[in-house]
C-alpha cells in the first residue's frame, strides 16, 4: 500500500541510487550501517499537488509518501546509512547545493584525522607564540 502513495519521485531516486551503486561495483553489504552521507536536491512535488484539497485521496501513507524530507530518508533507511540525510530545496539551484554540501562534508572529514593525530588545536583557536598552544588551526587568506 505505502508503494502506492509514494511519490514517483522518491521511487525514481531509489531506483537511480541503485544503479549508481551498481555502476561503481559498491554493494549492499558495504555500505550497510556506514556513515554514508545522503544529499539530494528536489524543489517540486507535483504527486502531492495533485492531490492538494481531496482528502479522499490521503491515506496514512501520504504524509511520508509526499514529503520532500522522506526522498533522502527513504535512501538512508533503504541502505542503512547512518550518516547525516539531506534534502535541500533551494529552486533551481537544489541539485547544486546539495553537491557543495556534499563536498563540504567531505572536506570536513579531513578534521576529523588532524584532530585523531593531535594535531588540530582541540580550542579551534590560533595561539601561535603563546604558552597556551595546544595544535594548529588552518586559516586561508584571500588577496583582493
Amino acid at each position: 500500500m505505502e508503494a502506492s502513495e509514494m511519490d514517483p519521485q522518491q521511487r525514481y531516486v531509489l531506483e537511480c541510487v541503485h544503479m549508481a551503486l551498481e555502476d561503481g561495483g559498491i554493494t549492499r553489504k558495504e555500505l550497510d550501517g556506514s556513515q554514508t552521507s545522503v544529499y539530494i536536491g528536489a524543489m517540486n512535488s507535483d504527486a502531492k499537488t495533485s492531490k492538494d484539497g481531496d482528502y479522499s485521496l490521503m491515506t496514512n501513507y501520504t504524509v511520508t509518501g509526499d514529503a520532500a524530507s522522506i526522498i533522502t530518508a527513504r535512501v538512508s533507511y533503504n541502505y542503512n546509512l547512518l550518516g547525516p540525510s539531506l534534502t535541500i530545496d533551494t529552486a533551481c539551484s537544489s541539485s547544486l547545493v546539495a553537491v557543495n554540501l556534499a563536498t563540504q562534508s567531505l572536506r570536513i572529514d579531513m578534521f576529523v584525522t588532524l584532530t585523531k593525530a593531535r594535531m588540530a588545536s582541540p580550542t579551534g583557536k590560533c595561539q601561535a607564540f603563546s604558552a597556551n598552544a595546544d595544535g594548529y588551526v588552518r586559516g586561508e587568506v584571500v588577496e583582493s
